[in-house]
């Protein structure tokens, strides 16, 4: 087994994205990061990204991917994978003082790497979220939704700035300061593959979607966002479905998403505009046991 270090997204791609693409819905986060890091290594920070895979017989059964200060990012295990590989990673981790806040992945790669981790370091997981994977490749729009879809432009930006904060309220449960979510939005609106979409109603906005991540055959939707005192009127699943069908229609082979397990109603209404499970996946937090 080798466990190999690369110094930058097009070297990571080149040795792990067949890898990657044989199963590129599971992997649309792993994706799309190198994707968006291959034009811009300083999109999520200063700091630089951590690139790696594991090898037996030179051939890649993980890779992982971290823009610090964020988790590291887990890629499937190939099938078989013995768990030995997975102690020798945590090792190898600890031995170059990788600084490992968190993990996030399929929920199998990441409750193994996890085990190990544990052992050997007594932190403690907590899981930050449950969420699963879901993919569509056909769209069945929800029906007698009024309004129209619209892209959003850089006079949008306050209101993408505001909303971007309800999200990370809502969805994650965390505090997004102003000029955090300022650049957040600018990122959104200016970083080449991304882009944000309204729904709109009589001319003003009532949802918003986002596109982030190209892969080689799809994109993954996100920061999926309709105020508390406008839900329940079908706003967002109009708009995720609209927004899904431009990127089919634009020759993409699929569309993905993330959903909070503990969240039945978005997990209702993506299936029923045509998104289909693909894999359950983990997002866990380390803490030190006097935590």
């Amino acid at each position: 087994m080798q466990i190999h270090r690369w110094p930058d997204a097009a070297a990571f791609m080149e040795q792990a994205g067949s890898f990657l693409e044989r199963h590129e819905a599971a992997h649309v986060l792993l994706l799309g990061l190198a994707a968006e890091l291959l034009s811009n290594p300083q999109l999520f920070g200063h700091q630089p990204p951590f690139y790696a895979t594991v090898e037996v017989d030179g051939e890649v059964v993980l890779a992982m991917l971290q823009t610090p200060p964020h988790a590291l990012a887990l890629s499937l295990a190939k099938p078989g994978l013995h768990d030995a590989i997975f102690a020798a990673l945590v090792d190898n981790l600890l031995q170059h003082a990788v600084a490992l806040p968190a993990i996030a992945g399929p929920a199998d790669s990441t409750s193994r790497f996890v085990a190990f981790w544990n052992r050997r370091t007594n932190q403690l997981p907590r899981v930050n979220r449950s969420l699963r994977i879901y993919a569509l490749t056909e769209v069945h729009p929800p029906s007698a939704v009024p309004g129209l879809l619209r892209q959003a432009n850089i006079g949008d930006a306050p209101l993408i700035t505001t909303w971007l904060r309800g999200f990370h309220k809502d969805a994650l449960d965390q505090e997004f300061e102003q000029e955090q979510a300022a650049a957040s939005a600018r990122r959104w609106l200016t970083t080449p593959g991304r882009g944000l979409f309204f729904w709109e109603v009589d001319q003003q906005p009532v949802s918003m979607v986002g596109t982030a991540g190209p892969t080689p055959h799809g994109i993954r939707v996100s920061a999926v966002y309709t105020p508390r005192e406008l839900r329940g009127r079908g706003y967002a699943s109009a708009c995720v479905a609209a927004v899904s069908q431009i990127q089919l229609a634009q020759g993409r082979s699929f569309c993905a998403l993330f959903t909070d397990l503990a969240n039945p109603t978005s997990n209702k209404i993506y299936q029923q505009i045509g998104y289909r499970p693909i894999c359950d996946y983990e997002d866990i937090e380390f803490v030190n046991p006097e935590t």
